[in-house]
């Protein structure tokens, strides 16, 4: 018995909705979930995956969850779980950008925190592959326990995290904030499932038959399919290094064919760069302010 990552210690399930549990046992099999009173059943397929939906419930924990095979007898226990708010935070580097990287607004959170208890996060880790993923990699208990300097700590570990002052000097800022502003104003426990990677572009977000459904990127999806699936394009990759250094030349052939290249370098061929460049000329302009109300140029 196997439940998918999200279904672990610490997890918060969405109120007021049918509740969807799933994982994988031994095929052909009746399963059955015990949970705040009740129970519900359903079958695993033929290859043991099953999801489950238990009623609507309202906010309230911590609960207990056991999952069992009825066949085999086989069974899984999570606990302390919350029923309330669960909302999915993702995005790029300013999403991902964590509250220690800002000490005094690190400082402002920690001091006006109350019941960390009721506010969890789960880190999905970063991982590029070239085919969808069933489940999230289990967390390594010998990586969980926090060491000062470590920067990656909780960056890879999939699990519900408590926003106590260790865990969340490493959670994603922005995602803390409006976690804790809902459950303040909402008065519910709040679970954010924290999935993002800073330079990300939208389309490596979006699934290939959506992408394939673009006149302007269906080219570029079966090109790349093309070279990630030929052998001469994996026979060198044996270590991080090279795998790294050998998506860079294959990105900027694609980059090269099928982008938009910038506008040259204006800037420096005018010489504004130099040290001695005179710009008594130029308008003044304060910031915080915008270009398009003070009509000096449009969006940019």
């Amino acid at each position: 018995m196997k439940l998918n990552g999200l279904f672990s210690d610490g997890a918060v399930f969405q109120r007021r909705i049918n509740i969807p549990v799933f994982g994988r046992t031994d095929p052909d099999s009746k399963v059955e979930i015990t949970f705040n009173g009740g129970t519900y059943c359903g079958l695993s397929g033929v290859d043991g995956s099953f999801l489950i939906r238990m009623k609507p419930q309202e906010a309230g924990g911590p609960y207990t969850m056991k999952v069992r095979n009825a066949r085999t007898g086989d069974e899984t226990t999570v606990t302390d779980i919350l029923v309330g708010e669960v909302w999915l935070a993702s995005g790029q580097s300013n999403m991902q950008f964590t509250l220690n990287n800002s000490p005094d607004q690190m400082a402002d959170f920690l001091n006006g925190m109350k019941n960390p208890d009721t506010l969890r996060m789960f880190s999905v880790p970063r991982r590029a592959l070239t085919a969808p993923e069933n489940d999230i990699p289990a967390p390594d208990p010998a990586q969980m326990e926090y060491v000062p300097g470590k920067d990656d700590w909780t960056d890879n570990q999939p699990c519900w995290l408590k926003a106590e002052k260790l865990p969340a000097m490493k959670m994603s800022a922005v995602a803390l904030w409006f976690a804790a502003k809902l459950r303040d104003t909402l008065d519910v426990p709040v679970g954010i499932i924290h999935s993002s990677w800073g330079g990300t572009i939208i389309e490596a977000w979006t699934s290939m038959e959506m992408l394939r459904t673009n006149p302007y990127l269906r080219a570029q999806v079966q090109e790349y399919e093309e070279k990630m699936s030929s052998g001469k394009r994996w026979k060198d990759i044996i270590s991080a290094k090279s795998a790294s250094a050998d998506m860079e030349v294959a990105e900027s052939v694609l980059f090269d064919k099928y982008c938009t290249p910038n506008p040259p370098d204006e800037g420096s061929r005018r010489g504004w760069a130099d040290l001695d460049f005179d710009d008594g000329a130029w308008r003044k302009f304060t910031v915080p302010n915008s270009w398009i109300a003070t009509r000096m140029a449009g969006n940019g």
